[in-house]
């Protein structure tokens, strides 16, 4: 349940798992075991807020992020997070995880490192709206 650590990964979670980037699945990990308490829509919609203003920042002096596709992931995140109160403690955790893993910039890749700074954050939240049967939110990639 919410606030304590995932129990072992249950079929359906190592399928989860299989999907995400080799690099991005122990961080994706720790961040779904360690939801804290309390967590809410609000909350994340919050963090994904002050992410894309410090995305948005960063890139006035480093044109090279990729700030359109932080963009299009923060949306994904954020029409998912709309399907809040349908989603079982599983499919809420897993979303927690995603948007966390989103608003951490340096992940498995730098986010402001490189162009492709966004695209395993894009891959984990694809996998993750896969896993909660929001496959029509994935974010594009090129």
């Amino acid at each position: 349940m919410i606030g304590r650590p995932m129990a072992p990964s249950p079929p359906a979670f190592a399928a989860l798992l299989s999907e995400l980037p080799e690099k991005s699945r122990p961080i994706f990990c720790r961040l779904a075991a360690s939801m804290p308490p309390g967590i809410t829509p609000t909350t994340l919609r919050a963090l994904l807020d002050d992410h894309l203003r410090d995305v948005r920042e960063a890139s006035r002096s480093n044109t090279s992020i990729a700030v359109e596709l932080a963009q299009h992931v923060a949306e994904a995140c954020r029409a998912a997070l709309r399907s809040w109160p349908a989603l079982d403690p599983d499919a809420r955790r897993v979303l927690t995880a995603a948007v966390n893993y989103f608003a951490l910039r340096r992940d498995s890749s730098d986010d402001f490192a490189a162009p492709t700074g966004f695209e395993d954050d894009a891959r984990v939240v694809n996998a993750v709206l896969a896993w909660i049967g929001r496959s029509d939110l994935r974010v594009e990639l090129v």
